[in-house]
C-alpha cells in the first residue's frame, strides 16, 4: 500500500506501521476510510495521550500508540454510525427548538391582531393562517425545517402589514419572528507541545 505522508515524523511512523501490518482485517478497515482519516487517527492518539498526561507531559509506549492507531481504524464503522446518530439527534433537537420558537411567534402575532382594533381587517385576513399554523405546530405535524421556514415567511408578511398600519408614534412593536442569531463561539486554541517520538 502507498505510504500516506503525515505532518510530522511521529505521525509518519504510525502511518507506516499501519500500512505494513500483515492483518487483512486492518487493511480492509483502512481501505474503507478516507485518506484524511490518517490525520484524524493521529489526533485521536494525541487525545488519548493527553488524557494520560501528568503535569502536561505523557510518555506513551510505542506498542500502546500502535494499538490506539489500530483501534481507530478497526472501530471506524461503529464510530461512524455513532457520529451519524449524534448528528441526527442534534438536528432533531434544533428542529424542536425552532418549532417552539415559531409557535411562540404565531401566538404573539395572533394576540397582537386580536387585541388591537386598528388591525381588525388584518385579523380577518390572517385568522385562518394563524389558526392553521398554531395547530400544525402544537400537534406535531411540522416534521422538517422547510415547513418551519414557510410558516416564518408567512409571519414576516403579517409583521410587514402590521408595521404598515401602525399608528405614527406608537411604541408597541410587532413581535419579531426572525430566529435569534446564534453567537459564534471562537474556537479555543490549545497549545500542543512539539513531540519527540511518542513523547506527548
Amino acid at each position: 500500500m502507498e505510504l500516506k505522508i503525515g505532518e510530522s515524523k511521529q505521525e509518519n511512523i504510525v502511518i507506516e506501521w499501519l500500512l505494513n501490518q500483515d492483518d487483512n482485517f486492518l487493511k480492509d478497515a483502512i481501505k474503507k476510510c478516507p485518506d484524511e482519516d490518517f490525520k484524524k487517527c493521529w489526533e485521536y492518539i494525541k487525545g488519548l495521550a493527553k488524557a494520560k498526561a501528568e503535569n502536561g507531559c505523557a510518555m506513551i509506549e510505542e506498542e500502546t500508540v500502535y494499538n490506539w492507531a489500530k483501534e481507530y481504524f478497526i472501530d471506524y464503522e461503529a464510530r461512524k454510525q455513532k457520529q451519524e446518530e449524534l448528528r441526527k439527534e442534534n438536528e432533531a433537537k434544533a428542529l424542536k427548538q425552532r418549532i417552539t420558537d415559531t409557535l411562540t411567534s404565531v401566538k404573539n402575532q395572533a394576540d397582537t391582531l386580536k387585541n388591537n382594533l386598528e388591525y381588525k381587517d388584518l385579523q380577518e385576513k390572517y385568522k385562518l393562517d394563524l389558526i392553521t399554523w398554531e395547530n400544525e405546530l402544537k400537534m406535531g405535524l411540522v416534521k422538517d425545517n422547510k415547513r418551519v421556514d414557510e410558516i416564518n415567511k408567512g409571519l414576516a408578511l403579517i409583521i410587514d402589514d402590521i408595521n404598515a398600519l401602525r399608528p405614527k408614534g406608537k411604541e408597541e412593536q410587532a413581535q419579531d419572528t426572525k430566529e435569534p442569531k446564534k453567537a459564534i463561539k471562537k474556537p479555543v486554541k490549545e497549545e500542543i507541545k512539539q513531540m519527540s517520538l511518542f513523547d506527548f
